[in-house]
């Protein structure tokens, strides 16, 4: 760390009543997220346990798990664990539950990027399910098995990212003198760098290189995906648009617009705030407002995604406030579909009870 960040003391002095008083109301904020999302989780609930009997018992599994670690790491972010972003050293304060408790905060904050990661790729997974509808029946095993092993690689990515968070981790006694040692004379230091439920770092980590390498390559695989799912899928749709009714065209078409649609929350919710966090790490930034708007976004990304899955489940699309409600309330995940007669197909149908195992 160097002396440059701010020029003189009056300055840290004012910088640190800013940051103490911006993420007073970033934890007062958190404190209302599960009152205020928990009504999104128990309709998710409800439509998962009794509106997905026509869709994939694979699916279906996929998509409990995802809920499940969304929720948890819901409850565990705001709940118990509770992070605070502390300027101008690369540190959080951990002031939930489990800091009450003496639980190291390292291993906090590793869970946490440990579910963040996890539900990530569950719902790259579910993009996946989705996208394998717009291949066609007939194409090619190999791109059926490209599907799996990219499964496949997202979880094993996820599980790589979330152990490069070890590179970020060291003796805090270490550090915490670093740190003290590199403020100068007229620098005033973090008021709570010796508190316990504060980990800190910087830049001279021997580590952190490493840990900006991995970060980025994640960020570059997380755009590639937002990228190429619905670039695939469009692919395939236009290949067979004069191959196949207009109906099954349509519920291409809206398969599509259901995977852009979850590819933009999870872009908002989960890639915006990493990325500035991960430019924050590199280059030192001092808007810590715009760090805080980040933690509480990351904090409703659990929330964001399990709507966004509640309305695709259902062709999402605008209507008046009426239907909506209805949607809302259990027929988004096509709770009770019209019977067609006999010998009719339900081509309009988005996900229908495919086994998508073959």
């Amino acid at each position: 760390m160097t002396s440059d960040f701010l020029p003189d003391n009056e300055s840290y002095y004012q910088f640190y009543k800013e940051q103490a008083e911006l993420n007073g109301y970033y934890k007062y904020s958190c404190h209302f997220i599960p009152f205020i999302t928990l009504p999104i989780y128990a309709e998710a609930c409800y439509c998962i346990l009794y509106k997905c009997k026509q869709f994939s018992p694979k699916y279906v599994t996929i998509l409990q798990i995802h809920m499940f670690l969304h929720f948890c790491g819901e409850i565990y972010w705001t709940v118990l664990l509770l992070p605070v972003i502390v300027l101008p050293s690369i540190g959080i304060s951990t002031e939930g539950f489990l800091s009450v408790l003496r639980i190291s905060s390292s291993w906090q904050i590793f869970i946490m990027c440990g579910i963040l990661q996890i539900s990530t790729a569950t719902m790259i997974h579910l993009l996946i399910y989705r996208l394998k509808f717009a291949v066609p029946p007939d194409a090619s095993r190999a791109i059926k098995i490209g599907a799996d092993l990219t499964n496949g690689f997202y979880y094993f990515t996820a599980i790589f990212c979330t152990c490069a968070i070890g590179f970020m981790d060291e003796d805090q006694k270490v550090a915490k003198s670093r740190i003290i040692h590199n403020f100068q004379k007229y620098i005033v230091p973090p008021p709570n760098l010796w508190e316990d439920n504060y980990v800190t770092t910087d830049r001279e980590n021997p580590n952190f290189k490493y840990y900006v390498y991995i970060t980025v390559t994640e960020i570059m695989i997380l755009i590639i995906n937002i990228i190429v799912v619905p670039t695939v899928s469009f692919h395939f749709l236009s290949k067979n648009r004069t191959e196949k009714s207009e109906k099954l065209a349509q519920a291409h078409k809206q398969t599509l617009q259901v995977l852009v649609f979850q590819l933009a929350i999870h872009c908002i919710f989960h890639l915006l705030p990493l990325v500035c966090f991960t430019w924050s790490a590199i280059f030192r930034t001092k808007n810590i407002a715009l760090l805080s708007v980040g933690l509480l976004i990351w904090a409703l990304h659990g929330a964001a995604c399990t709507l966004a899955l509640i309305l695709a489940n259902k062709p999402f699309r605008l209507t008046t406030a009426t239907h909506l409600k209805t949607v809302f309330c259990c027929q988004c995940f096509k709770s009770k579909p019209k019977t067609p007669t006999f010998g009719q197909r339900r081509e309009s149908t988005v996900i229908q009870k495919i086994d998508f195992s073959n």
